[in-house]
């Protein structure tokens, strides 16, 4: 029936029907980073991508072409060996169904994913609207100062690695 899932450490700062989502939106994210890390600071951080959509939060219509090819890749990564939670299960598998399905096509290391915030995207029916980095994470990703409100808070409390 699709729906909205949150980590654990997530709290809603404004309620999602006030956020200005547009009709026919199937896929709400937002971007992890506001800016495209290098890659000593990507390293050092231990993201999976210099730039990458966040998973902690999004909301799906169901059967949404991302969340099936973030599937597929899980599983294919997992039959290529890979056992990072990140690369796998995080944002580094989402990062790559989002940008295959508005890019058509896999991403590759100099892959950019230059998609415009507050703005529908794919076709109809299956619409993506992705959020800006400062109304999703209040981080070091996310760039200040924010005159807007923070959609949503992660605590980043990591609870998956224990």
């Amino acid at each position: 029936s699709g729906g909205y899932y949150a980590d654990t450490d997530v709290t809603c700062n404004v309620p999602i029907k006030d956020w200005k989502v547009p009709k026919g939106i199937a896929l709400i994210t937002g971007y992890e980073t506001a800016y495209e890390l290098s890659e000593p600071l990507r390293s050092r951080v231990k993201f999976s991508r210099s730039e990458q959509v966040e998973q902690w939060f999004f909301a799906a219509a169901p059967g949404h072409p991302v969340l099936k090819k973030s599937i597929e890749l899980l599983v294919q990564k997992w039959k290529d060996g890979k056992r990072d939670t990140l690369e796998l299960t995080g944002p580094g598998t989402f990062t790559d169904a989002v940008y295959d399905f508005l890019h058509h096509g896999p991403m590759t290391p100099d892959s950019k994913l230059d998609l415009p915030v507050h703005h529908a995207m794919g076709p109809s029916g299956q619409m993506v609207w992705m959020l800006q980095a400062q109304e999703v994470s209040d981080g070091f990703t996310a760039a200040d100062p924010w005159p807007g409100q923070r959609l949503i808070k992660h605590d980043f409390a990591g609870t998956w690695k224990r």
